[in-house]
């Protein structure tokens, strides 16, 4: 079987940041995936911007459930994408992981689409699509738990790693 995940970069915290930053993303591979596992200090939700573009070209479609409960929610015209919709783990709740796809991430035609998975046992689980509307192909790709605002950071632990997937 041929080796189609392949580690581009890897960022483990040693102190808190606002952000992480992933740059100069290669354009060889069809896919990206990227796994988060941390904490916050506000349990704030996980958002992102690609190549640092804050114009109102992001849309999605979160779908959550708690084990006694669904929620759908939509959302368009949005200047920043979300990967998570209830909270990212505080420093009470532990961590959490998700994972996110960057399809077809390269391609200058089309729009790029991903889809964020994650898990907590305070909350449930969710998933969300995301749409950014724009054809530039993704060369760097930065995480939040602010919404950008500055208001909360990720902790030091928080490891973050993107891989390239290759066709197989």
């Amino acid at each position: 079987m041929p080796k189609t995940y392949e580690p581009i970069a890897t960022t483990t915290l040693s102190s808190s940041a606002a952000t992480i930053d992933f740059t100069s993303i290669p354009a060889t591979y069809t896919d990206l995936r990227m796994i988060i596992s941390g904490v916050s200090n506000a349990g704030d939700n996980i958002f992102y911007r690609f190549n640092g573009s804050a114009s109102s070209v992001y849309s999605r479609t979160d779908m959550v459930g708690s084990g006694s409960a669904a929620l759908s929610v939509r959302a368009s015209g949005l200047t920043l994408g979300r990967l998570t919709n209830y909270g990212w783990p505080d420093t009470n709740a532990g961590n959490q992981v998700t994972i996110w796809d960057i399809m077809n991430y390269s391609n200058t035609t089309t729009f790029t689409t991903s889809l964020a998975r994650s898990n907590r046992a305070t909350n449930g689980v969710e998933a969300l699509v995301n749409l950014f509307s724009n054809t530039s192909a993704i060369t760097s790709i930065s995480i939040a738990t602010n919404q950008f605002s500055g208001s909360s950071n990720w902790l030091s632990g928080t490891t973050v790693t993107l891989y390239g997937i290759k066709a197989a």
